[in-house]
């Protein structure tokens, strides 16, 4: 798992915003990938194993997000406290990362994947959806990032 830790930070960084939140859903994918690896079969590369755990993880992570916020808004109107904010390492990366989590799930499951390198093969393995689709909507998504990105430059 050692070799893939760059899977699980993109990951966890693109489907949450706060660090703790990002550290949290991370130690989830782990716990997830580590429950997973009995049914891991070797019929795919290990990264393209790893990042359908991961990215299948925070998905149901980020859906039980809503639920948690309750929690958290019930506890903080009892319980007054102040959390330090961690800087960014780089602003671009930070500002990549916050139009990514604008995304749908799916995708942010693909420019996630085209990030990492994949080829369109291994992407259309992970997505389940055929080589010709993933080229489109890759090309899809690149132009809504682009646009996102040209707006908030406004």
């Amino acid at each position: 798992m050692r070799d893939h830790q760059g899977i699980i930070f993109k990951v966890s960084h693109s489907f949450a915003a706060k660090i703790a939140e990002q550290e949290d859903l991370a130690q989830e994918i782990r716990i997830c990938i580590w429950k997973s690896i009995p049914s891991f079969d070797q019929r795919c590369k290990a990264s393209t194993f790893i990042y359908r755990i991961s990215l299948n993880c925070a998905i149901s992570w980020q859906r039980g997000y809503q639920s948690r916020q309750s929690k958290r808004e019930k506890y903080k109107q009892s319980i007054e406290y102040e959390t330090p904010l961690a800087e960014a390492p780089d602003e671009r990366i930070d500002l990549i990362y916050r139009e990514i989590r604008k995304l749908s799930e799916a995708e942010r499951a693909l420019i996630l994947l085209q990030l990492e390198g994949h080829s369109y093969r291994d992407i259309s393995d992970t997505l389940g959806i055929s080589v010709a689709n993933v080229g489109v909507r890759l090309n899809r998504v690149k132009a809504k990032l682009v646009a996102q990105l040209k707006e908030r430059n406004r």
